[in-house]
């Protein structure tokens, strides 16, 4: 919305700064962002939750969890074409529900395959202090970047159907991702730790599980910001 924002979302009246006589050198704007407020941490993980298999010529993804403690449908599997780069997810619940569903918090597994299984291997990451809130994104002409400040206004409740389905959307990210030459969630991670921080593709390392966790948290927040209502 607004100066230099997706048109069709643009409800914004005609303001001086649309008006190419009026040279305005730079300015500057602020709207109020809908989404989540949540933590994700990583850890590197002996063992995993995910099973691979090979099916009809695809790879098959799935998983289990402790009873009750489900958060993806049952039968749920994940297929992928084949690939020696192939990224597995999986989403179990952790704790006791609340009085709307949800779980005190959740894990989210990522392993990695065949030659990911050297850089990625197992990781599982726990998502809590999941709430509804919004937050305040200003836009700067000069700098052509939008900033995200701190939330303005966090709801006391989150319906469990809104993270199950955001945690839905994460897996098939993932599995929709997925192709020959590698994996656009775990590539993106890789080659941005390679290029900015000149760490090896081929080895673990603490930096890597810090950009999964802003990876994953800013697809889950992204993935409620335009879908759902604030609820107070």
């Amino acid at each position: 919305m607004g100066p230099n924002g997706v048109p069709a979302f643009d409800t914004l009246h005609t303001s001086p700064i649309s008006n190419p006589d009026a040279r305005i050198s730079s300015y500057q704007y602020t709207l109020g962002l809908q989404g989540f407020s949540s933590q994700i941490k990583c850890e590197y993980a002996a063992s995993s939750p995910i099973a691979f298999n090979r099916i009809q010529g695809l790879d098959q993804t799935n998983g289990s969890c402790p009873l009750g403690q489900e958060v993806l449908p049952a039968q749920t599997r994940y297929l992928a074409i084949v690939s020696n780069f192939t990224l597995g997810f999986w989403a179990c619940g952790q704790g006791n529900r609340d009085v709307d569903g949800n779980f005190a918090s959740y894990l989210l597994y990522l392993r990695g395959y065949r030659i990911q299984d050297r850089n990625i291997g197992n990781i599982t990451c726990t998502l809590s202090s999941v709430q509804h809130a919004v937050f305040d994104v200003r836009f700067s002409q000069r700098s052509g970047v939008f900033t995200a400040q701190n939330a303005t206004h966090l709801s006391t409740r989150s319906p469990s159907d809104l993270i199950r389905q955001s945690i839905l959307g994460l897996g098939a990210i993932v599995s929709e991702g997925q192709g020959t030459a590698g994996n656009t969630l775990s590539e993106s991670v890789i080659t941005f730790a390679v290029k900015l921080f000149g760490l090896s593709p081929s080895s673990r390392n603490e930096t890597y599980l810090g950009l999964f966790e802003a990876m994953l948290q800013g697809i889950i927040e992204y993935e409620v910001s335009p879908t759902f209502p604030f609820y107070g």
